[in-house]
Formats: C-alpha cells, sequence, structure tokens
C-alpha cells in the first residue's frame, strides 16, 4: 500500500468534533473511534449530557443517524438518558466489497437541552477481516499485578493513556492510522467501568491521548485498554489495576454533632460529623472538605482530613473565652452545611500578675518579666490563648509582641530600658480586655572623681568690734 492511500483515508475520517458552548453539558462518554469488523454489530456509542453544574441530567431525549458513511443498519434511533446522564446505541456493519479493506463511518447523537439543540458525532472504522492493527502505549497506571491507581467516581484522569497507533494492511507494513481511539472495559464481571473521553482518536501520525472517566459505580479490580475495542486478528489489548472510589461530594449533610454548648477550655463531646455524596449517590472518598469556624469564639481541632471510605469528616470545637453563638461550615466547592454551637462561658478576669511598678536604668533589662494571667468564669486557666504585648508609652523594647498562655493560663515578656530616662508604660491585650504595667526608666545620675575634693569658698572673718 502506497503512503498516499493512507493520508485519503486520514481525510476521510472524521474526527470528533463538539462546538465549545456545549463541551461542558453534552459528551461522548464511549465508543468514540472503534473498529467494527465487517459484518459484525459494533459495541455501543455513549453520550452523556450534563447540566450547567456538571450534575448527570436524566430522562432526556436523544436522536442517533448515520452522518457519513452508508451502508450501517442503526440499532436504536431514540434513547433516553440514564440517571447517570448517559445514553447511546450501536449499528451493524455491512459486508465490505472485495478489495475494500476499511470504511469510516460518522454517528451523530444530538439532543434539545433547555432550549438548545447539542449535537456531537462519533466515528468508528469498519475493516475486513484482513487488517490488523497494532500499538506502542505508554501509562500512567500500574500493571494488574502491581498496586490499584484510585481515581474518583466521575472524576478524569488526565493523560493517562498515550499511544501511537499503526495500521497493517496486505501487502503492507505498519503505518500511521488515524481516527481510531483507545477503548476501555471492565476486566471481569464486577470489574470498574471507564472509558476514554473528549476527542480521543488517533490524529494523521497516529497519536492519541487518552483522559481516562471512571464511570458513576464504585469497583476495583481491573480494565483492558485495546485500539479500537477489538483484541483478534492481531489487535493488542493491556490490563490495569484500578479502583473507583466515591468522587466529591454534591451534597452534604450533618451526621452528628449540631446544637453543642460548653464553656471556655471545653472541648465538645461529640465530634463534628458530615458525611458527603457524590452525584451518583456514592460516599464520598478521597477530597477533604474545609472547615471554618465562620463567627462566635471557638477552635477547630482535631480535624480528620479527607473522606473516609463511608464518606464522613469529622472535627471538634474548643470553646474560647467569649460567649454567645458559634457557627462552624464546612464545604467542598458548591456543598456547604453549617453547625451551630453555643459558648455558655461566664465572664472570665485577665489581670496584671507581677512586674508592674519596676524601675531600671538606662540601657539594662528590668529584673522581672511582665506576667498577666487569664482565668475563665469557673476561675480555671486559660490555656492556649494569645496575649498581645505593646509599648504605649516611653522609652523601652519587649522581648517579644506577644506571648501565649501557659497551663496556669499566665502569660510573660521581658522589658528593656532606653536610652531615655522617665516614666513608661506597656499594655497587654486579650480579646476585649487590657491591662496596663507602669514602669520607670532611670535617668543618667552626675558622676564625682573620688580623688578631687570639692572647693568650698570660706567667706573671711570680721574683725571683732571692740566694746568701749
Amino acid at each position: 500500500m502506497k503512503p498516499s492511500f493512507l493520508m485519503k483515508l486520514s481525510l476521510l475520517l472524521l474526527t470528533l468534533t463538539v462546538p465549545n458552548s456545549f463541551a461542558q453539558t453534552f459528551l461522548p462518554y464511549a465508543g468514540n473511534g472503534q473498529i467494527v469488523r465487517s459484518g459484525t454489530l459494533s459495541r455501543g456509542f455513549v453520550a452523556q449530557l450534563l447540566d450547567a453544574s456538571g450534575a448527570p441530567v436524566s430522562n432526556a431525549q436523544v436522536s442517533w443517524f448515520i452522518k457519513s458513511g452508508p451502508g450501517p443498519t442503526l440499532g436504536a434511533a431514540a434513547t433516553v438518558t440514564d440517571s447517570e446522564g448517559k445514553t447511546g446505541t450501536l449499528f451493524f456493519a455491512e459486508q465490505l466489497l472485495s478489495g475494500v479493506h476499511t470504511k469510516p463511518i460518522t454517528l451523530t447523537a444530538s439532543t434539545n437541552f433547555q432550549g438548545v439543540v447539542r449535537s456531537l458525532d462519533f466515528t468508528a472504522l469498519t475493516v475486513s477481516t484482513s487488517v490488523g492493527v497494532s500499538a506502542e502505549l505508554t501509562t500512567s497506571l500500574s500493571l494488574v499485578s502491581g498496586l490499584p491507581t484510585t481515581i474518583g467516581a466521575g472524576t478524569v484522569l488526565p493523560n493517562a493513556f498515550t499511544a501511537r497507533i499503526f495500521v497493517n494492511l496486505p501487502g503492507a507494513g505498519p503505518a500511521p492510522l488515524a481516527g481510531v481511539g483507545l477503548i476501555v472495559d471492565p476486566d471481569g464481571k464486577d470489574g470498574p467501568v471507564a472509558s476514554c473521553v473528549t476527542t480521543a482518536v488517533s490524529d494523521a501520525s497516529g497519536l492519541v491521548v487518552c483522559a481516562l472517566a471512571a464511570g458513576g459505580r464504585i469497583a476495583n479490580g481491573s480494565i483492558k485498554v485495546s485500539v479500537g475495542g477489538l483484541t483478534d486478528g492481531g489487535f493488542t489489548s493491556w490490563v490495569y489495576a484500578l479502583r473507583i472510589a466515591g468522587g466529591p461530594p454534591a451534597n452534604l449533610r450533618i451526621v452528628s454533632g449540631d446544637g453543642q454548648s460548653g464553656v471556655s477550655g471545653d472541648v465538645t463531646a461529640r465530634a463534628l460529623l458530615v458525611e458527603g455524596r457524590d452525584a451518583y449517590g456514592n460516599p464520598s472518598e478521597l477530597v477533604e472538605p474545609t472547615w471554618t469556624v465562620v463567627s462566635g469564639s471557638g477552635q477547630l481541632t482535631g480535624i480528620s482530613g479527607a473522606f473516609n471510605r463511608e464518606g464522613q469528616a469529622s472535627a471538634l470545637i474548643r470553646f474560647g473565652e467569649v460567649a454567645g453563638p458559634i457557627v462552624v461550615e464546612v464545604r467542598h466547592r458548591a456543598a456547604a452545611v453549617r453547625f451551630n454551637l453555643r459558648n455558655d462561658s461566664a465572664p472570665g478576669t485577665f489581670s496584671a500578675l507581677s512586674g508592674g511598678g519596676q524601675s531600671a536604668g538606662t540601657l539594662t533589662e528590668f529584673g522581672q518579666p511582665l506576667v498577666v494571667r487569664a482565668l475563665d468564669g469557673r476561675g480555671q486557666p486559660v490555656i492556649g490563648s494569645t496575649v498581645s504585648f505593646a509599648v504605649t508609652g516611653g522609652d523601652v523594647t519587649l522581648s517579644s509582641p506577644a506571648a501565649t498562655t501557659n497551663s496556669q493560663g499566665q502569660a510573660s515578656v521581658r522589658v528593656t530600658a532606653g536610652a531615655n530616662g522617665g516614666p513608661a508604660t506597656v499594655q497587654a491585650t486579650l480579646g476585649s480586655s487590657r491591662v496596663t504595667f507602669d514602669l520607670t526608666v532611670l535617668g543618667v545620675l552626675p558622676k564625682f572623681d573620688s580623688l578631687s575634693t570639692p572647693q568650698v569658698r570660706v567667706p573671711a572673718a570680721r574683725p571683732a568690734r571692740s566694746r568701749s
């Protein structure tokens, strides 16, 4: 076969075209770029319909017709999307005439969604029994003997497979083949379901890159990857380990922990527990929600991290010093819930414990640190709170602008006098409470030479008056 024949074949094969305005709503899911033996039934061509948020659209009418390559018999001309937004059809390939080895087919799916007609094209190649196809394939996935790659249901693993596909016609060597895709099948009855999506068909050089889309069912097993979906007569396939876990949450719900109350220093008795479910109803996994104290006096602790296999994630709240409601939000993208808690702390005390009233010479450190103490409404130490210290008057410097209360509820800083004498003040702040320390920087005292004697002027004695 001459190279010019392959060039013509590449031009005849129509690749998948999806208008940009439709790319996020009506997508090819499976079957694109398949190879069909003449006189046999094709695999399914599957399209998926999503709404603007990416959620599946069910019960939508889809029409199918052969756009080019007359001859095949269409299985179903009208179908309806299922709960995953998917629907499909297939065709019976005609017998090729003697001497004809390949015949390209274009199949079109069309739907009227939200008042706008959306269409997309699938390609297929009908081949005679004498045609063989080979490929050189690289992948980021592990072979079936290795640890499985894990992806979330409904998510896409970009660049999962890269292949260069060649056609082997009678009497000719391997040559690049355009318009053919990689087909992914479960390797076993209950294996994971996935497919190559978007424009996953080979170009004129035979190169194809597959973005692997996971189906909506949780499964752990292996997948079989083949060129065009055929594995007989010189066609090659590869088997890889894959686990499909729950996808990102489409919604969140509170399981337990809402409505709790406590006082300063307490930690919630029950964890704030949420559950995430993906768009297919599976427990979410792999992704981590964001926890935020939206309002109120409390601190998050013990955050669990990513959703576990039951789709659950949790955190605790340590109640702060200020009484009042606490609102905690848990979010992953658009999915969010809020916990409502209450801080019943009674007013506590914040006082200067020691260090006020000191004096120090210029450029020297004061003898004692400035120490404050914080107690809650029950008289218990407030632990782990940050106290801010600031110079509000005079020439002194602090060892640190802040300190954390210890197990006794105490925090402290050290103070060094500056070069200028006079009074100085330092203010400590915890929340809305403040205390002030008064200090004194002593000025420079006059110095005397111990070897010199001060000169003292003595008035001259007056002559005694004589009395007469």
